[in-house]
């Protein structure tokens, strides 16, 4: 009867023959030692796989997949820069914040923060921070009522929760020099979030835009004066790409 060649070839030094039983032997083993190497190697790829993955959404949890400024200088029209780029291939969703560095204070701890002014209604467009919401949720930071959303560890730290209110201190550059002037705000917890990731649950903090907006001295003269040295740390914004 007809086989196939290496079927031959396998049955032929894998069933004992005569005094052959010694060599089939050492051949199953073989054949156990590769199939267990293999499965070995498949099992660590698909775990690092599977890592590299989560890594990576996590990583991007917090960021867009691009973020646009214009080299430092104010962006005072990115309403408008962001209608313009609405509907254009490839773009999914655009949101402006503001990144403040700060120290947060409560009681006898303290700890520095990125103090982000977000639009909590478009900022699900470039970011799952919604999803990663653990009290609270984003629809909470309300303009001009001074809420702040921490990281799980942020707030572990300072010993905050919900309901709690904590110090946040800014440097802001005086207007007429370049001095500058520690501007302290009081903010209400309303949330905390968890990524997953230290450098992240650790270090941010969440607040309306126009909260950080004010937190900046940078109130009512966003859009009217652009040649104003306070109005160069105007928000930027930012858009989330995808290939089509």
């Amino acid at each position: 009867m007809f086989q196939p060649v290496p079927i031959f070839v396998g049955l032929r030094y894998s069933v004992p023959r005569g005094h052959g039983f010694f060599v089939s032997f050492i051949t199953w083993v073989s054949l156990l030692g590769v199939a267990v190497g293999v499965a070995a190697v498949i099992t660590v790829l698909s775990v690092m796989n599977g890592f590299e993955s989560e890594l990576r959404g996590r990583l991007l949890s917090l960021s867009a997949h691009a973020t646009l400024s214009a080299g430092g200088a104010a962006i005072t029209d990115w309403q408008q820069r962001i209608k313009e780029l609405q509907g254009s291939t490839g773009l999914t969703g655009a949101a402006p914040f503001l990144d403040t560095d700060a120290m947060m204070r409560r009681e006898s701890s303290m700890s520095g923060a990125i103090v982000r002014g977000i639009d909590p209604a478009i900022e699900p467009q470039v970011s799952s921070i919604g999803d990663a919401m653990r009290e609270g949720k984003l629809s909470d930071l309300k303009p001009g009522l001074n809420r702040i959303i921490l990281g799980r560890i942020l707030a572990y730290q300072l010993q905050l929760g919900v309901g709690d209110n904590v110090d946040v201190m800014t440097s802001g550059g005086a207007a007429d020099s370049d001095r500058f002037v520690p501007r302290l705000q009081q903010f209400e917890v309303v949330g905390i979030f968890e990524v997953g990731l230290e450098e992240r649950d650790s270090v941010l903090a969440l607040i309306n835009l126009s909260d950080a907006e004010a937190l900046r001295g940078m109130q009512g003269r966003a859009a009217s004066d652009s040649s104003s040295r306070t109005c160069s740390r105007l928000p930027v914004w930012r858009g989330s790409l995808r290939s089509a």
